[in-house]
């Protein structure tokens, strides 16, 4: 007997909330051996510049032992123009 196969209903994608537009967003990517990515991270820790459990788990980049772990931060904008170019 052969059973027949049917496909589930398509799901909607699922939404990515977008920051506010009065938001600004820094991020900051360390790239690097995993030793010297964890003491970087635990120094600016340890200086009150960002949790440690803010950055992301140290991935490899497939360049030789290389890491990257990377830190979003955001907070409100003062004002939605940019700075005059020098």
């Amino acid at each position: 007997m052969c059973q027949e196969h049917t496909d589930p209903q398509p799901q909607p994608a699922a939404s990515i909330p977008l920051p506010p537009p009065n938001q600004e967003t820094l991020r900051h990517i360390l790239l690097g051996d995993y030793a010297i990515l964890r003491d970087t991270i635990h120094t600016l820790h340890r200086l009150g510049y960002a949790d440690a459990g803010d950055w992301s788990k140290p991935m490899l980049t497939g360049r030789g032992g290389e890491y990257v772990s990377i830190l979003t931060q955001r907070r409100a904008s003062n004002s939605g123009e940019r700075p005059a170019e020098a």
